[in-house]
């Protein structure tokens, strides 16, 4: 029913806005009225900015931002209302292709700045849109370079005035254009970007178009009825060049149904557009092909023509004539190179962005070891241009020269190139047009009846073997051509025969091509040993030949049948299938290895005869599949130790046979000796840490107790088991003091000795203690395991309660605010259960008890009372020397330290267990009474999973707890404590991404010995800090460098911290710090648990090692924080 415009008007009053009530005209209105109504729509002056959107977006300011769509719900609807919005603006946006053209020539004939004042033509004629920023951005980045383009870039971003759509998408822009960003990096930062959007909790259409504005890398599904209803606020050229995308995408994966009234309907509103490659998608899609149409690419098909019939020179002349012209002919770029490499010619164009396309497609041609390089330069070049269809030709062809049709998830590309271009290959015209294909090369035929090219794809599309031996073609493509044939049409042997024939020739274009075929070929024939051996053997000399297989397919031929086990290519190819495809069939390729051994009748490589293998074979098979991973799924390696042992011995094998890469072997041999010694390292510092120093207490009662020892000794020992009087002190612990001298000075030097073994700051069991175990340690070690999991969060330092647990919330899906309640509440018990039984064991337990005044929980028990001190003093005798003297109260000093030992080895092995149980099962009851609101199985199953491992994790801490002398270390390269300490921080405090070293430079710096443990325990306290205190959920960056300069020790660390974080704030905290290091009373600070670590590092530094110290560290205003150690080194270098 036709509305009028009063009924128009009624329509939109009724709706929310007027942009809902033009909603509800477009799906009343039935399609053939479309026009009429836009018209009388378009006459209400009050509803044309809603209708048509800013078209000529004058600024930046002026793009458009709507936080409401209301796209038609039939989407045939929504593509012929952009059509006909188009079809007002017919005149301006031919105006635009127009000037387009002239831009696109200046751009490939590199005349940067011609091409630079005809973007200014268009931005002065249409406005802004996205089109003319990236060309802006990528013009730019190619004349003037980095610097400039992001300044020009800049502008747009922090344009606070700038809707933030153009804002983000700028950005991705310019990302995408910088030099070293190839296609593959800008690829893995969208899908991130992607994965970051689809996690948001609210379902904000302009999500969905800002990724469909910065994915290039595949078509993915989007709801296009939003796009363009996004798209119909912005640039009319952007609006058009988008309606092209559109099409294009949901043609290539079958998803566009338009019936013969849309077809009709878009057809009339665009015919009058002087666009080549629409004209050529919807003509061979929707429409007849007619003489006209034949006509305006008759050029082009002469030029197809006198390639078909071998007169190289003459294509040469004509397709650089045309190219002159219109350089942006991308339908030419084959023909031409190909023509120039039979002629052996150079290219007229150079020094161009041209000339770098045709040097590029040349490569691939020849199938150079550069062409990976050239197909990637290529969709580099389409991807800074990704706005205009030419680049789309380019990528399209790039990537059918590349690969054919062999990488699946590219053929979109190629079949998009194929349905714009003017001229299209027979192989991919039958796959786009299967129902037409025939029908479009009869009418091309009956306008041009004498066009060899034309019967020649004809013939190629019926299979016609005969029609295409009759044509007067050059003899290497005739054999081509019947080679092809006689494949597609299921005669193997003979396409075989054809093929080898094809290779015979001198001139043969993309050689791998024709290979990739004879093993396909060969493959059919089931002669499955040659064709495994043609692909391996090719590898080998060009890898490239990977590309041209579909090695998907050779894996099944492999699996499907039997192939011989003793044959090196079946690991090979199962190896390349894992590089080059994915993952998925790693167990198959171990299978392969344990399968090649055995058939071989031997259990490892190493045992494997060399001389009987081809030496490229052998030497892939040591270097690339005899590996560290893939041996140790083999049942003839019993530990790590010998997998490692066996890559050794390879790597010896491989440094005899293949010398020219001996440098890789050494490299790797040096790698796993160092990993064997950073685990060795570890395990040593794991396994005990407890440490008392004794010389440095020894020393330091040198003088006083020296003193008394003397007047000691000079009393009578006459009756010294006898004993004493005692006046009663304190009645608690049965304290008597000695009625006479001897014995006063005897009890008083035995608790001089033991405060110095127990608190000592310098040298003492505590300090040790608090460095070693309370300091961050023993919390990290047992929350870490259960961080990991999420299943306990942090106590907000401000509010003084436990952060909500929302990784839960979200995993399990729960939706219902009265059933996260109760979850949260239940994971926040669990939290302080936990941090309660760790804060127990560090604050009470593992704390020292010398007098019964305070710790009394402590399970350090160093109280020594009347009947202690009368049995040391049994030990003693008349000839006794200090020295003898003191070791005696050591002894028992560390005969009392073991049994404190044994005992918090029981308390943690079965009351601590036990407790921690306890946390796990409350927890487990009070999730269960949800397990009928909501499917709790993964929470359980993390639950179940932690209760076992922190077990483990408890018997870990429990081998902490036993004593170790002084290190038997060897002298060692300052990477090592480096490495160790790395690794044990990142073992408990590791996020879900990990670490990343971004830059390391550590020459090798050989240290004494006896100053490794020291060491090890500061790279500790620093990545200690740099995990649990960056702010960052994502991969932690850190540098490193250690270097000597006059005599000093230079260690440096930088990490990133999050963005968020108050740099001015934390360092008024820093230079609080370092003040406190300047006090006399700074071993203090030793003892405390919280923010102790710079003094940690001070007193192992100052006081274990004995080396003089300088400590820099603060928060840079990049958001990176910086710690800098200068050390003397005169005790440290051996």
């Amino acid at each position: 029913m036709t509305k009028n415009m009063k009924e128009i008007t009624r329509l939109i009053k009724s709706a929310a806005s007027v942009k809902a009530g033009i909603q509800l005209i477009k799906n009343e209105t039935p399609l053939n009225n479309f026009n009429k109504v836009f018209v009388d729509l378009n006459k209400i002056v009050y509803y044309r900015k809603s209708l048509l959107g800013n078209v000529f977006p004058k600024t930046i300011e002026d793009f458009s931002y709507s936080s409401s769509v209301y796209p038609s719900s039939d989407f045939n609807k929504e593509l012929a209302w952009m059509s006909y919005i188009l079809s007002i603006f017919k005149d301006e946006i031919n105006k635009f292709l127009n000037l387009r053209k002239l831009y696109l020539k200046e751009l490939l004939f590199s005349k940067f700045d011609s091409a630079r004042l005809i973007l200014d033509e268009i931005e002065d004629e249409f406005g802004i849109s996205f089109w003319l920023i990236e060309n802006r951005i990528s013009l730019i980045q190619m004349s003037e370079g980095l610097e400039q383009q992001k300044e020009f870039t800049k502008k747009i971003v922090e344009n606070e005035n700038a809707n933030v759509t153009i804002r983000f998408i700028t950005s991705y822009l310019s990302i995408k254009a910088e030099k070293n960003v190839a296609p593959q990096k800008y690829d893995r930062e969208i899908k991130s970007l992607s994965n970051a959007l689809d996690e948001l909790p609210y379902n904000d259409p302009y999500l969905e178009y800002l990724k469909f504005k910065v994915n290039i890398s595949n078509i993915d599904e989007y709801d296009y009825r939003k796009i363009l209803q996004i798209e119909n606020e912005l640039s009319i050229i952007d609006r058009y060049l988008t309606f092209h995308e559109v099409l294009l995408n949901l043609r290539v994966t079958n998803q566009l149904n338009l019936d013969s009234s849309t077809t009709n309907q878009i057809w009339h509103n665009l015919k009058e557009f002087n666009d080549e490659n629409l004209k050529n998608f919807w003509i061979l899609s929707y429409g007849e092909i007619d003489e006209i149409f034949v006509e305006e690419r008759k050029d082009i098909i002469e030029i197809f023509d006198t390639y078909s019939l071998g007169d190289y020179n003459q294509t040469i002349m004509l397709s650089e004539k045309t190219l002159e012209l219109y350089p942006y002919t991308t339908e030419l770029y084959e023909v031409y190179v190909k023509s120039l490499i039979a002629e052996k010619r150079k290219s007229k164009f150079s020094d161009t962005l041209l000339a770098q396309i045709i040097n590029n497609l040349k490569n691939i041609y020849l199938g150079s070891k550069v062409s990976m390089e050239s197909y990637t330069d290529l969709i580099k070049i389409s991807y800074m241009f990704s706005k205009d269809l030419w680049s789309r030709k380019l990528r399209g062809i790039a990537a059918y020269s590349f690969y054919g049709l062999s990488k699946k998830e590219l053929n979109s590309f190629i079949y998009i190139s194929a349905y714009i271009s003017s001229f299209i290959k027979s192989k991919l015209l039958v796959i786009i047009q299967p129902d037409k294909s025939q029908n479009i090369l009869d009418a091309y035929s009956r306008i041009i009846s004498n066009s060899s090219t034309i019967f020649l794809q004809k013939y190629y599309i019926q299979m016609n073997i005969e029609g295409i031996n009759d044509l007067k073609l050059p003899e290497n493509r005739k054999v081509k051509y019947l080679a092809d044939t006689f494949f597609e049409s299921g005669q193997y042997d003979n396409a075989l025969k054809m093929y080898e024939l094809v290779l015979e020739d001198e001139l043969v274009f993309n050689k791998l091509e024709v290979i990739s075929k004879i093993i396909d070929s060969l493959l059919e024939m089931d002669r499955k040993k040659e064709a495994l051996e043609l692909l391996v053997g090719n590898y080998f000399e060009n890898p490239t030949i990977i590309y041209k297989m579909n090695l998907a397919d050779v894996i099944n031929n492999i699996e499907i049948n039997k192939m011989d086990k003793s044959s090196l290519n079946v690991p090979i190819i199962y190896h390349l299938y894992n590089i080059y495809v994915s993952d998925d069939k790693e167990g198959a390729r171990n299978d392969s290895y344990e399968d090649f051994l055995e058939a071989w009748g031997v259990s490892k490589p190493s045992l494997l005869g060399i001389e009987q293998f081809e030496k490229q074979k052998i030497i892939y098979f040591f270097r690339n599949i005899c590996t560290q991973n893939i041996m140790a799924t083999s049942i003839f390696f019993d530990s790590q130790s010998d997998v490692e042992n066996e890559r050794l011995i390879v790597c010896q094998k491989l440094s005899e046979i293949d010398a020219d890469h001996i440098s890789i072997y050494t490299d790797e041999i040096k790698d796993i000796t160092q990993s064997r010694m950073v685990r060795k390292g570890i395990r040593e510092i794991e396994n005990s840490k407890i440490y008392v120093d004794i010389e440095g207490i020894k020393n330091s009662l040198q003088k006083t107790l020296r003193e008394n020892f003397i007047r000691y000794k000079s009393f009578d020992f006459a009756n010294n088991h006898s004993n004493p009087n005692y006046i009663l002190i304190d009645k608690e612990i049965n304290l008597m003091l000695p009625s006479d001298e001897r014995w006063n000075l005897f009890s008083n030097m035995v608790i001089e000795i033991r405060d110095s073994f127990v608190s000592s700051k310098e040298y003492g069991l505590d300090g040790y203690l608090s460095v070693g175990i309370r300091h961050g340690t023993l919390s990290g070690q047992l929350r870490g395991k259960i961080e990991s999991e999420q299943l306990i969060t942090q106590i907000d330092s401000v509010e003084q309660k436990y952060q909500d647990n929302h990784y839960w919330i979200e995993k399990l899906g729960i939706i219902d605010k009265d059933i996260a309640q109760l979850l949260l509440t239940g994971l926040n018990d669990f939290s302080f259960s936990i941090d309660t039984l760790i804060n127990k064991l560090k604050n009470e337990l593992i704390q020292i008890n010398i007098d019964n005044s305070k710790n009394i929980n402590a399970l350090f028990d160093y109280v020594i009372t009347t009947e202690d001190l009368e049995f040391l003093h049994t030990k003693m005798h008349k000839d006794i020397e200090y020295n003898e003297f003191i070791d005696k109260i050591i002894d028992y000093l560390w005969e009392r330290t073991d049994i404190n030992l044994s005992v918090i080895n029981n308390y943690l092995k079965n009351e601590f267990k036990l407790d921690m149980n306890v946390c796990f099962e409350k927890l487990q009851f009070d999730i269960d009474n949800l397990k009928d609101k909501v499917d709790i199985a993964d929470l359980s199953n993390a639950i179940v999973r932690l209760k076992t491992e922190m077990q483990y994790e408890i018997d870990k801490i429990s081998n902490w707890f036993s004593r170790r002398g002084s290190s038997e270390q060897g002298d060692y390269e300052i990477s090592l404590p480096i490495e160790i300490g790395l690794e044990m921080a990142n073992n408990i405090y590791k996020n879900i991404n990990g670490y990343e070293i971004i830059e390391k430079d550590i020459p090798e710096i050989y240290l004494k010995g006896k100053t490794f443990r020291g060491l090890v325990d500061i790279s500790f306290i620093i990545f200690e800090n740099i995990f649990k205190h960056s702010g960052l959920n994502e991969v932690q960056k850190i540098k490193l460098s250690c270097y000597l300069e006059e005599e000093n020790l230079i260690f440096v660390c930088i990490n990133e911290v999050a963005n968020y974080f108050d740099i001015d704030a934390l360092n008024k905290i820093m230079e609080e710090k370092r003040e406190k290091l300047k006090q006399s009373d700074v071993l203090e600070m030793v003892s405390k648990e919280g923010g102790s670590g710079f003094y940690k590092i001070y007193k192992i530094i100052s006081i274990d090692l004995k080396c003089h110290i300088k400590m820099e560290f603060t928060y840079l205003t990049d958001f990176h924080f910086s710690i800098k150690l200068v050390i003397s080194s005169k005790e440290l270098l051996k």
